[in-house]
């Protein structure tokens, strides 16, 4: 890092290899032995005035270990980062994705070592941005954290956010959380497939989260709905559909 200038120093420890060449947040959170110098930079940055800044840092630091990092988190969670002009909008739909940054950043402090730790800690976490599900948009990082988190002591709580988002009438946010109650509860997510099964073509589709789904519920009923949505005119619903019959079938649909 050869800037001089604190936010400059800020940037290279954020989006930079250690030779200075812009290599973007994403490979930043991947990299095995950070420098005690970017450490401590991130460090100092949580606790910077500008929310972005304190954003990324947590993120960067959550994925490398760090409990800072991940306390950071859950701070921003609390203190809702939304309302406070930050915002990374879908480039298709236009929602503000910030709390799915946030998941994905917790996911990846889940995902480190060989043995679980501050379990409690993240489900708690888990559990703030469900009470947000609804309100706030997701689109598929909370959703495939929980499901491979295991803590299904959560299924009430995704229930809850299932019921808050639709009403706010928001069917395919609340559709995304069928395959979490179906991989933990298949009777439960059943029982909701009526409610998301709609013939309306619909961008993005919830149909695709329903095909998600019936791939872990294993039942003749579950079998009949997935060879009606194998001719769906939705690609991305059949090929859901298809991979949820392999599932159960481990041969594709003719």
């Amino acid at each position: 890092m050869q800037w001089d200038d604190p936010e400059s120093l800020i940037y290279a420890a954020l989006y930079c290899d250690d030779e200075g060449e812009v290599i973007g947040l994403e490979e930043v959170q991947l990299l095995d032995a950070p420098s005690e110098t970017r450490v401590e930079i991130l460090l100092k940055t949580l606790s910077h005035e500008d929310w972005e800044a304190r954003k990324q840092a947590a993120r960067v630091l959550a994925a490398w270990g760090f409990d800072a990092g991940l306390e950071t988190l859950e701070q921003l969670i609390d203190q809702r980062i939304d309302q406070h002009g930050v915002e990374v909008r879908h480039s298709i739909y236009g929602d503000n994705d910030v709390f799915d940054q946030l998941t994905e950043a917790v996911h990846l402090f889940q995902m480190l070592g060989e043995s679980p730790r501050r379990e409690e800690d993240q489900r708690r976490i888990y559990s703030k941005l469900l009470a947000l599900y609804g309100e706030c948009d997701f689109r598929s990082d909370l959703k495939n954290a929980l499901a491979r988190s295991g803590y299904t002591q959560l299924l009430p709580e995704v229930v809850a956010a299932i019921e808050r988002a639709l009403a706010a009438d928001k069917v395919y946010l609340a559709s995304q959380l069928l395959p979490v109650v179906a991989r933990w509860s298949p009777a439960i997510a059943w029982d909701w497939t009526a409610k998301f099964w709609t013939e309306a073509r619909l961008v993005p589709s919830p149909m695709a989260n329903v095909a998600e789904a019936l791939g872990e519920i294993d039942t003749d009923a579950s079998r009949e709905m997935l060879q009606s949505l194998s001719t769906h005119v939705d690609t991305v619903v059949r090929d859901e559909a298809a991979h949820s019959w392999e599932k159960l079938h481990r041969t594709k649909p003719e």
